[in-house]
């Protein structure tokens, strides 16, 4: 419990002193990492786009394939259920 505490008492801290940076006008974080360029970004739009696209195409050829099975083991079942001579 002493443990939880300290680190909310240290988040707290942080958080303030966060604030004051951004109240100075300071960067709050350094970036780590420079921004992507719009050609790299648009690259990897396209390329999100593709992922999507094969794997939206798999699922549906596993649907295609799933569904004849499904109504397959349906009608069997119904069949089998059915009592002799009836509907």
């Amino acid at each position: 419990m002493a443990e939880r505490e300290r680190q909310r008492r240290w988040r707290a801290a942080k958080r303030q002193r966060q604030g004051e940076k951004g109240a100075e006008g300071g960067s709050v974080t350094a970036p780590c990492h420079a921004p992507t360029s719009d050609e790299k970004y648009v690259e990897l739009q396209d390329k999100m786009r593709e992922s999507v696209d094969r794997a939206v195409e798999l699922s549906r050829a596993a649907l295609y394939r799933l569904v004849p099975r499904i109504l397959g083991d349906f009608a069997r079942s119904v069949a089998a259920a059915r009592p002799e001579g009836g509907p």
